[in-house]
């Protein structure tokens, strides 16, 4: 697993979804822990179908991160997008994913995940508890064209990330 923080950034048949958003989760578990699925939610505008993904493994460890893969489902079309990973992520690099149609990411089942999971019966949390936006991290700065103009403001997409963690130390 990692302590560092990870980031995604979805890309398009129209485009990039938005700048790299980081993945962070409100419950109590830790996250990227070994052989360990997290889940996420994201939104992002509308760029068609997701075919390619990079994540960015930013972190002061020094030490790689055993990345297996992520999936990312639109919660609109209820398309769900492969995206394995069959290397290390090392320390602040970024890795490029495309979409693998057919592909199956499998994570052997480790203590981390047996506890997490454990844990999350116990408090009754929901993974993926805050949605993330891709968009400018600052609202206060962000020139929006559309205020106060609701009816034809853009509407963003949501996508369900879930990002597997491999069994390698």
């Amino acid at each position: 697993g990692t302590l560092g923080n990870v980031l995604i950034q979805l890309h398009g048949q129209r485009g990039t979804a938005g700048p790299f958003v980081e993945l962070r989760n409100t419950s109590l578990h830790d996250v990227f822990e070994q052989s360990q699925k997290d889940m996420f939610i994201i939104r992002g505008r509308d760029v068609g179908p997701i075919r390619e993904i990079a994540v960015r493994h930013a972190t002061q460890e020094g030490r790689p991160w055993g990345l297996a893969g992520v999936i990312v489902r639109n919660q609109k079309t209820h398309e769900e997008i492969v995206f394995p990973c069959r290397e290390e992520v090392d320390a602040n690099a970024v890795v490029n994913l495309r979409a693998q149609p057919g592909a199956v990411i499998s994570i052997a089942p480790g203590r981390a995940k047996a506890a997490a999971e454990a844990r999350a019966k116990t408090a009754a949390l929901e993974p993926a508890s805050k949605v993330l936006f891709l968009d400018h991290a600052d609202k206060s700065r962000c020139h929006n064209p559309y205020k106060g103009m609701a009816a034809l403001q853009p509407h963003p997409l949501s996508f369900d990330v879930s990002v597997l963690t491999s069994d390698v130390k």
